[in-house]
């Protein structure tokens, strides 16, 4: 059985399930090279009915998670080519100008703004949802060449929970507690469930623009970043403020949103007036103080709706989805709760995430939405996207031979190993490429994370990053409680958890750590998840003593990551790097 499962929209990707177990995944941004692609995932669609050898008769089924109330009818057009009536009023009413001037307006009288969004999840529930949904399915299933019987939807919410608990084989599934949250989902941004013996069973929901995400979104577009997509930044800024000015800017902040009895989250208003809210109240405060005062308000309620959770359910074992963990600090409050047995966050646990979800929701679920008795594989890693032979990599290379030279060894990790003893910067392309936005050594730059200049000269050559935020690691398995402070053993092999440091870290680690709070954002690499990694690990512990590489993304600054040969000497061409592993081969600038 084979099942499609797509996020179309932000964070567009595909993912596809055979027989219960996802075989492969991709971002549709490394195929089509538009960073933060929105929309259809055609060209992932594509890759993963060709790598499989399949044609679209052989999907069984297609399963979209709900998303923005509008999305499925932004692409629609009529048959002379032109816009549709709806899709011109649609668009409109999802324009920039309309948006911002309702908000400001919705937040001056909160009453227009209740009965706005009372009007909008109205439209969404009885004519989005219903009619238009069903015309999308009819479009899509024509274009992709499928009958339209096969295509059926999941909550968002769901789909990102699916997500979470079965991406980690260890997983105890006999009782978990779910918690998932984002910006905005379909009916609902935030959801808390129950899993025991398998069964999901759902014991709170948030309306949306009742969204802690959205509020630290809305943060990040006043502090001028890229809303929904440069969160991390405020995240990575927030430890430097000051705490009696972060304190000052969180007393302001505080009442904008509270967790109730019910474990749900209430805005005091709409968290879609929020930015209206920032403008208002914080306009003489400083830069890093907001951020500061974002990053308590994120941790301070997650832990209480956590706590609050466990209290209500008496479970321990924590599974936490959705963008609002992409947020590595609040993960590592949760971990930290004397409540709290083990934590495990959802690797891309923002909405590309969903494709996961949706897919596997196609396995246990019928069409009626009821269990049809299904089990699924957990994830193993996320090497899912896509693979080059050497001979591919080999023809890529000959093309360039007038910029660089290139040679082929046996055991190139060995080589790699022994440059970034030597303080080189090396960028590693090998194996198939990683789902979801973390560089897992795959696609990676590395560098020796005791050396003092390797943060400067990594940005210098390629990377350009803000000057306050810090890189990751990639420590060895072994080596881990040499590192880092683990005591629960929380698994982190997707670089989706932050911990506390040890001593040894701020020497040996010290370019892959954040400089003022000394926490770490690492993978965990196992040998038997990926063993030509893990062997060029070794080699730079066996000439260092040092258990783990600074590894960051190998794309330009604002670039997807590198997917293809071409991607990689592209970006090594444009970059200053001297030294690419790619495949068996060693390629160096003349």
């Amino acid at each position: 059985m084979y099942i499609l499962g797509i996020c179309e929209g932000h964070g567009a990707s595909a993912a596809l399930l055979k027989d219960g177990k996802i075989i492969r995944c991709v971002n549709e941004e490394r195929l089509n090279r538009i960073k933060g692609f929105e929309g259809f995932p055609w060209l992932s669609v594509k890759y993963l009915i060709k790598s499989e050898g399949i044609s679209t008769i052989d999907i069984d089924k297609i399963i979209l998670p709900s998303l923005h109330p509008f999305s499925f009818i932004l692409d629609e057009k009529n048959r002379n080519g032109g816009p549709t009536f709806s899709n011109i009023v649609f668009n409109t009413l999802l324009s920039d100008n309309l948006y911002w001037t309702t908000a400001k307006i919705g937040y001056k009288f909160p009453l227009f703004e209740k009965y706005l969004l009372t009007l909008r999840n109205l439209v969404n529930e009885k004519i989005v949802q219903g009619r238009m949904f069903r015309r999308r399915c009819v479009s899509l299933a024509k274009q992709i060449g499928i009958e339209v019987s096969k295509i059926s939807s999941v909550s968002h919410q769901l789909s990102h929970a699916l997500a979470g608990i079965h991406a980690y084989p260890d997983l105890m599934r006999d009782k978990l507690l779910v918690m998932t949250s984002d910006g905005m989902g379909n009916h609902n941004c935030s959801t808390v469930y129950v899993v025991d013996n398998n069964e999901i069973t759902t014991i709170s929901q948030t309306p949306n623009f009742n969204s802690l995400a959205f509020i630290y979104g809305m943060v990040t577009k006043y502090l001028g970043m890229k809303f929904m997509e440069h969160e991390y930044k405020v995240m990575g800024l927030s430890p430097y403020a000051d705490e009696v000015g972060v304190d000052k800017a969180y007393e302001i902040m505080k009442d904008l949103i509270q967790v109730t009895d019910d474990l749900r989250f209430q805005a005091t208003n709409s968290t879609r007036v929020v930015y209206y809210f920032l403008e208002d109240k914080l306009r003489e405060f400083r830069f890093d103080w907001i951020a500061g005062a974002a990053q308590k308000l994120v941790e301070d309620l997650v832990v209480n709706w956590v706590k609050r959770a466990v209290a209500k359910t008496g479970i321990q074992n924590i599974v936490l989805g959705g963008g609002l963990f992409m947020n590595v600090k609040a993960n590592m409050a949760v971990s930290e709760l004397p409540e709290v047995n083990k934590v495990y966050a959802c690797p891309a646990s923002s909405d590309e995430s969903c494709a996961i979800g949706a897919a596997i929701y196609g396995f246990l679920y019928g069409n009626d939405g009821k269990p049809i008795g299904n089990d699924v594989k957990p994830l193993n890693n996320l090497y899912l996207g896509p693979e080059y032979s050497n001979y591919t990599i080999e023809k890529t290379l000959s093309g360039h031979n007038s910029e660089f030279t290139f040679k082929q060894y046996d055991n190139i990790e060995k080589e790699v190993g022994a440059l970034l003893a030597k303080n080189k910067i090396v960028a590693r392309f090998d194996g198939p490429m990683e789902f979801g936005p973390r560089a897992l050594g795959n696609r990676s730059i590395l560098g020796n994370p005791s050396w003092e200049d390797t943060v400067q000269v990594i940005n210098r050559l390629i990377k350009n990053r803000d000057f306050w935020m810090p890189f990751a690691a990639s420590i060895l398995k072994e080596r881990m409680h040499d590192y880092i402070i683990n005591p629960k053993e929380i698994p982190a092999p997707y670089m989706s958890m932050a911990f506390m440091t040890k001593e040894r870290a701020w020497k040996e680690l010290r370019a892959s750590i954040h400089p003022y709070d000394k926490t770490i954002r690492p993978q965990i690499v196992d040998r038997t998840e990926n063993e030509k990694y893990y062997k060029v690990l070794k080699e730079f512990e066996s000439l260092t003593g040092v258990g783990g590489v600074l590894n960051t993304s190998f794309n330009l600054h604002g670039s997807p990551i590198v997917c293809s040969p071409e991607d990689a000497v592209d970006t090594f061409l444009t970059s200053g790097l001297d030294y690419m592993a790619i495949g068996n081969f060693l390629v160096t600038k003349k």
